[in-house]
């Protein structure tokens, strides 16, 4: 298989999973956050406006201490990237980027850009993605 081949093939993988993480995440994220954490690995590190949040138990924690929030997502970038796994082995995961406006129950609307790198985690029954790396910050000043 030639070598660009082989990158439209991971590069038609990482769109596909990336619809769906983006899709599931802000869902998620605006009607059931509880189950939020587990979209990220268990040992994931997410860095939320400048503070960092290691390890699912502390996701669910912040999550759960968000006001009820209005996501509108709207552009999505990705890109498949090497990244190192634990086991030393190198692994294509997913480099996501979003763009978008959130609205925070009695706060105003903002610009939001967010980041994640996701990697493949199979089950018996499908293969889904996790993220083991985010970044969220506002891309305006606040009011």
């Amino acid at each position: 298989m030639s070598s660009s081949l082989h990158f439209k093939r991971c590069h038609d993988q990482a769109c596909r999973a990336t619809e769906q993480f983006v899709d599931a995440y802000y869902a998620k994220m605006d009607e059931s956050r509880e189950q939020l954490p587990l979209m990220y690995e268990e040992e994931a590190t997410l860095v939320w406006d400048g503070n960092p949040i290691l390890g699912q138990k502390a996701l669910g924690e912040f999550f759960g201490s968000l006001p009820p929030s209005s996501f509108h997502v709207s552009a999505v970038d990705c890109q498949p990237v090497k990244h190192p796994a634990m086991n030393g082995r190198v692994q294509i995961c997913v480099l996501v980027v979003v763009c978008g406006t959130v609205k925070f129950q009695g706060n105003p609307q903002r610009n939001f850009h967010q980041t994640f790198i996701l990697k493949p985690r199979t089950s018996y029954y499908q293969a889904q993605w996790k993220a083991v790396q985010g970044c969220f910050s506002y891309q305006d000043w606040a009011q």
